[in-house]
């Protein structure tokens, strides 16, 4: 490349500004001889030119002198302090300036493509608005960007200080930029090519230059020598041309040069960051010394607990791979984000709240953007989100083979409490903010935008005002009807004109409305249940023909086609009914509710915005094949082959599906893919013009082969010339794979229409799938995955096809696609993300099966996906992009009206539980009573839990019933009380599928899968903060199961944040009096606990409290029975107590032995011993004098037999606290019989009832 710009493009791009400036004025703006501008335009010059060329140029481009001080100049600034550039503020006008920067995009726009988008200066031009204000990436932040003809405005009608560019950011449009600041003479340009050269507002040293950052070979953000200068490649800023420096001088480009590339060999090595360089001295720190807030571990400390943080911790692998400066290999594509986090964990697993200790680990890690900051603002900010705000724990003592090496997990362990801050909850702010700004930068934004405002906050009615508001088209998408047909009847909500409904949905809104509301409900106008669906098919019973059929039908290709191909009973002549008419109806819908499915339909998402409520499904495709569908798909291929031209494939494949049906039917044959041999096909090549020096990624530089070729010199008969090319042979795997997907999938199809369907499965997919298992080529067969099941749309584009004399060409003018011209697929063309598994399990039948997420060309671009617990890193996945794309905004924590109760003692999974209610375990006994108390103490209470188990629990009449993963979304502000039971726990088989699946996407996803747990052959479990502090401002942390990587993302996803969703179905941030959660589970969340008890203590009557044998309290029962005139048949009261005058009853032992043995006490004269004595020492009993060859009376006084039975039946109405007090009086020897006082008071017990005993499920008046 030569040093300049030739001067025809020069010239040519000055004429777009300035097309009325003469040869001569165009001659002095490019500091060119006029005679040669005049050449080029092919026009005469005046006879004097002299020294007016450079005039006439200052006149165009704005750098006039001050003797022209007639003319108008630009806005007055608050300017000060000498600088040595040629252009000062009060020689140019605004407008001069704006031109200023118009010229420099231009150039950038030339070289990469697109406009940038700048940040604007502060009003004294010392920095970028935002600085002190928020920052670069919050909402705040990004609505100060501006592209580039709006900063050209702002400087020109405005008088705009000027404009910032920040390097490597994609959303700024600058990720491929790089800029080398030049702070003083002695730092020369790298050693790349001249590039295009702006000098600085102060116009000392060299300014700055723009170069293209090399993809191959990428710079890094650096400091040069001391203070001399900067390669900025990422997240730090240049001024651009056209702003005004504090002193008064102008940036502007000096050299106006094509942008060159540079590339990290270009640089000499003190232009390498600090971590690049041999002579890095780590003892340094470029961190200001910031108080630790903490207790500062010893050395010694530190390095123990880091190797722990690398061996033990679920993270650890992930952690060491960022502190070895591997940001990309952790997950990673933004450097700030990685340093950020790894500086939360060193504080959570090492420093433990001291932010010096973190900082001197910074400093050893062998990091990227940690040292090269040319200021401490950075590390500053990275430090100062350090304060052991994290929620994770790591206990010292702990072990793998210590604590657990009963099989038993380890109980909870003291802490420091979360440090986490709980903003108040203001209703018409967070509205306004939902409708306002915070919608505007979800316009704006260039990916998948989170809500994560905790439930109840209004979210999704204020994302629809907010849309109708602006007149934008929108559709928002439940995860179930009857929530879209929540939105649809809310006041509160803008008008819907359309509710996109399945064929299996009610036609009419009032049968709807009877559907969801339970079986218990009768639909008015159909009281007799014959409601019409959309589709008349749902209208016949399930058995009949007609609809399994159709079912069948719908399987392999969907309702549409199923419409188009089959005669269905009650349909149009055209298939058509009311199901399929909507689709015609939606174009002109500008507000559309439906379910999340839908977003895959483009007539659905193009042209509106997508509002995707709650956590968006993975809209998989699954799909199991047994033998017989994979027999019947063998038979099929076997004879289309014989009919086609192209056998050898399609008789591979059901070579292939034979192997597989052979592998689920057999004993002794492979039971997994991997053991089969794939399909042996042959596929045509062809040679790839490669760059030898710029290879793609997937090219060994020994495939590359050089070639002469030969072409025409001009027309035909010309001659030829030959020139030399590197090429790379391809295959056309891919093409061969979908052509006989094609040949199968429309041979059978055509049975359909034929009615000669045997039942063959449209499931080449499936086989493609399970061949990559096998060892086919993977991007082969999934680009042959994605390619349509029908050639109905255009394999490239997806737009439809039209008819070109018999040929299908697609109707895109923009695509180039031709049948008779192009193949299927294409280089670099879109691959699917899908696996396939043999399914052996002895609990199902065996089959094939198939998994699928859909194309990430079919999902919106920028959905608004509303939902408190997301998980930004499957959002991220499922959409395809990488993860720093994903913005999520309004997660704060809020404070709610919510007072909660949680159990110590264990997860209580699903298993655990049923394990407990199949042998009656104590578990079960407590859960029922924990209920039944429940359902005593409040007047509307929500009950969650396992769907399975939900119907082995007797449930109060005042209560409803829910069951994880059907609650989300779901309003419950009517109920006062919400007891989660047990905890979810997803099947780690299926996280791990699905993280593969995501894995699959273009992006780099970490799927992990190490398990964490109490079992001995994995790593030990991660202890998770409860946010919970006691009252000696302690913390408890518990050993919880979890999973590395994107798996355990998700485990968390389906664990812990269904467990907060459970609890916000009653609306706790809305309430004006206080609600009560009851989680009997142990696990983790980031809901504030209020009370932490062992399930005893919250569930078991306090008579579990009573520190006596088991049986004494029935014995003090069958004496209450005998006085009460209930003892013993045949029995009189005075045959088996002694009445005194007093009004006491008394007896000796072998009285009330026999007393006992009346009353079905099967015990002996010892054991009764035993609990006389132990009621004794707790005061129900009463020595009295030794009798001489009589023994020792024991009496008591019936009221207060009375009031002890009362207190001990109760179970304290989950007056956890007083509880523990009680259990302390008890133990109190010297306390007599102040504890039954005490517990009448505390509890609310006072005997009043007729028998004196209170239920077990009552017994206090609130919780």
């Amino acid at each position: 490349m030569s040093d300049e710009v030739p001067l025809e493009k020069r010239v040519a791009r000055e004429l777009k500004r300035h097309p009325e400036a003469s040869p001569l004025q165009l001659a002095g703006a490019l500091r060119a001889d006029p005679a040669a501008v005049a050449e080029i335009l092919d026009e005469d010059l005046p006879d004097q030119v002299g020294g007016l060329s450079e005039d006439a140029g200052n006149r165009v481009r704005g750098s006039r002198t001050r003797a022209q001080s007639d003319l108008d100049t630009g806005s007055e600034w608050d300017t000060s302090g000498d600088h040595e550039n040629p252009i000062d503020v009060s020689d140019v006008t605004d407008e001069e300036r704006a031109a200023m920067l118009r010229e420099y995009l231009e150039a950038y726009v030339d070289e990469f493509g697109q406009v940038p988008r700048l940040m604007p200066l502060d009003d004294e031009g010392k920095g970028p608005i935002i600085q002190g204000k928020c920052r670069l990436d919050s909402p705040e932040g990004r609505s100060f960007l501006a592209d580039g003809e709006e900063a050209i405005r702002q400087i020109r009608e405005e008088g705009a200080r000027g404009f910032a560019l920040y390097a490597g950011k994609w959303d700024h449009g600058t990720d491929d930029v790089v800029f080398v600041d030049h702070d003083e003479d002695e730092f020369p340009a790298p050693t790349g090519e001249p590039t295009l050269r702006i000098m600085s507002g102060s116009g000392r040293a060299d300014g700055h230059e723009t170069y293209r950052n090399d993809p191959e070979d990428p710079v890094a953000n650096a400091r040069v020598g001391d203070n001399l200068g900067e390669i900025r490649a990422e997240n730090w800023y240049v001024v651009a041309p056209g702003s005004v420096h504090p002193t008064g001088g102008v940036y502007h480009v000096v050299e106006d040069r094509d942008i060159a590339t540079l590339a990290d060999e270009d640089l000499d090595d003190s232009m390498r960051p600090a971590s690049g360089r041999h002579d890095r001295d780590e003892s340094e720190s470029p961190v200001q010394d910031l108080d630790g807030e903490g207790d500062r571990p010893d050395d010694d400390t530190v390095d123990e607990r880091l190797e722990r943080a690398f061996a033990n911790s679920h993270d650890g692998d992930r952690i060491q791979k960022v502190w070895n400066g591997r940001y990309r290999a952790a997950g990673f594509d933004d450097r700030s984000a990685a340093e950020f986090w790894l500086a939360n964990r060193l504080d959570s697993w090492v420093a433990r709240g001291d932010r010096t200790t973190v900082r001197r680990l910074m400093d050893r890690a062998n990091l990227q953007k940690w040292p090269e900051r040319p200021d401490d603002s950075y590390r500053g900010s990275v430090l100062s989100e350090v304060g052991y705000q994290d929620w994770y724990y790591d206990p010292d003592h702990y072990e793998s083979e210590g604590d657990t090496a009963g099989g038993g997990a380890p109980g909870p362990e003291t802490c420091e409490p979360p440090a986490v801050d709980f903003e108040e909850f203001d209703r018409e702010e967070r509205w306004e903010e939902l409708q306002g700004d915070r919608y505007d930068d979800y316009v704006d934004a260039h990916g998948p935008v989170i809500w994560g405002d905790h439930a109840g906050a209004g979210k999704t009615t204020n994302a629809g005002r907010a849309a109708a508001d602006r007149d934008r088209e929108f559709v928002a998408l439940f995860d179930k009807h009857e929530k879209a047909r929540e939105f649809v009847l809310d006041e509160a909500t803008p008008a819907v004109d359309f509710h996109l409904k399945g064929g299996s949905q009610k036609l009419h809104d009032t049968c709807m409305d009877a559907d969801h509301a339970g079986d218990e409900v009768d639909c008015p106008d159909h009281p007799e249940g014959s409601c019409p669906h959309m589709c008349p098919i749902y209208d016949l019973a399930k058995d009949e023909d007609a609809r399994q059929r159709y079912e069948a039908v719908v399987q392999e290709l969907g309702p549409v086609q199923a419409h188009m191909i089959l005669d269905l009973p009650d349909h149009d002549t055209d298939g058509s009914c009311e199901w399929l008419d909507q689709f015609d109806d939606l174009e002109s819908a500008n507000r559309v509710v439906g379910v999340h499915e839908y977003q895959l339909l483009k007539t659905v998402r193009d042209g509106r915005d997508v509002i995707v409520d709650e956590s968006p499904s993975a809209l998989k495709t699954e799909r199991t094949l047994d033998i017989e569908g994979i027999a019947r798909t063998a038979t099929a291929l076997e004879a289309i082959a014989d009919l086609q031209g192209t056998p050898d494939t399609l008789d591979e494949f059901a070579r292939f599906a034979r192997d597989a049906m052979n592998a689920l039917a057999g004993d002794e044959t492979p039971d997994s893919l991997a053991d089969l041999t794939p399909p042996d096909v042959e596929s045509e090549t062809y040679y790839q013009p490669v760059d030898p020096d710029d290879l793609p990624a997937d090219v060994d530089p020994d495939d590359v082969e050089q070639r002469t070729i030969r072409e025409d010199v001009g027309m035909p008969g010309e001659g030829y010339r030959t020139r030399e090319e590197f090429v790379v042979e391809r295959s056309r795997t891919a093409e061969t794979f979908a052509q006989a997907k094609l040949a199968y999938n429309e041979t059978i199809v055509s049975r359909m229409r034929r009615d000669e369907w045997d039942g063959a499965p449209l499931c080449f997919d499936a086989l493609l799938a399970a061949a990559v298992e096998a060892g086919a080529e993977p991007d082969a067969a999934r680009q042959a995955i994605a390619v349509p099941t029908l050639l109905e749309s255009c394999p490239w584009c997806g737009e439809d096809l039209v008819d070109d004399n018999g040929a299908r060409v697609c109707s895109d003018a923009d695509c180039s696609w031709h049948e008779a011209d192009q193949d299927l697929t294409r280089q670099g063309g879109e691959q699917a993300r899908a696996i396939a598994r043999l399914d052996t399990d002895d609990g199902s039948p065996a089959g094939l099966d198939y998994y699928a997420l859909p194309l990430a060309s079919d999902l919106p671009e920028s959905p608004l996906v509303l939902d408190a617990t997301a998980t930004p890193a499957k959002v991220a996945a499922l959409f395809d992009v990488p993860q720093d794309r994903v913005v999520v905004d309004g997660d704060e924590l809020l404070e709610s009206n919510l007072h909660v109760t949680q159990v110590l003692d264990g997860q209580y999974h699903a298993g655990t539980i049923r394990r407990a209610l199949d042998e009656d375990r104590k578990l079960a006994e407590r859960i029922q009573r924990t209920i039944d108390t429940v359902g005593d103490l409040h007047q509307q209470p929500l009950f969650i839990g396992p769907k399975a188990l939900l119907e082995r629990f007797d449930f109060p009449d005042n209560g409803e019933t829910l069951h994880y993963h059907a609650a989300r979304g779901l309003n419950r502000a009517e109920c006062d009380a919400v007891v989660c039971i047990g905890a979810p726990h997803p099947a780690v088989d299926d996280l791990q599928r699905d993280a593969e699946l995501f894995g699959q996407g273009t992006h780099d996803v970490r799927a992990g899968g190490e398990e964490y747990s109490t079992r001995r052959e994995t790593a030990p479990p991660v202890y998770r903060k409860l946010c919970y502090e006691d009252d000696a401002g302690d913390g408890r942390a518990i050993a919880t199961k979890d999973f590395s990587g994107l798996v355990g993302e998700l485990w968390r996803e389906t664990r812990e944040k269904e467990l907060v969703q459970a609890v916000h179905r009653i609306r706790p941030l809305l309430a004006d009096t206080t609600k009560h959660a009851y989680l009997l589970t142990n696990v983790p969340t980031e809901i504030p606990v209020d009370e932490l008890a062992t399930f005893e203590e919250l569930a078991d009557p306090l008579e579990a409290m009573l520190p006596v044998p088991e049986g004494a309290v029935d014995l003090l029962e069958a004496v209450h029975d005998a006085v009460d005139g209930a003892g013993p048949d045949g029995f009189r009261a005075g045959q088996l107590v002694e009445r005194r005058d007093d009004g006491s009853i008394a007896n000796k032992v072998d009285g009330y032995h026999r007393l006992a043995q009346l009353s079905g006490l099967d015990v002996t004269p010892r054991t009764v011993y035993g609990w006389v004595h132990a009621l004794e020492d707790v005061g129900l009993l009463t020595p009295e004098r030794y009798e001489q060859h009589a023994g020792v009376s024991y009496a008591v006084d019936p009221a207060t037999l009375k009031s002890a039975l009362s207190v001990l039946s109760s179970n304290g109405g989950f007056k956890v606290a007083a509880t523990r007090r009680l259990r302390a009086l008890l133990q109190d020897s010297g306390s007599g019989l102040g504890w039954l006082a005490w517990a009448r008071d505390v509890f609310d017990l006072h005997g009043d009832s007729e028998s004196g005993v209170v239920p077990s499920g009552g017994g206090g008046s609130g919780a």
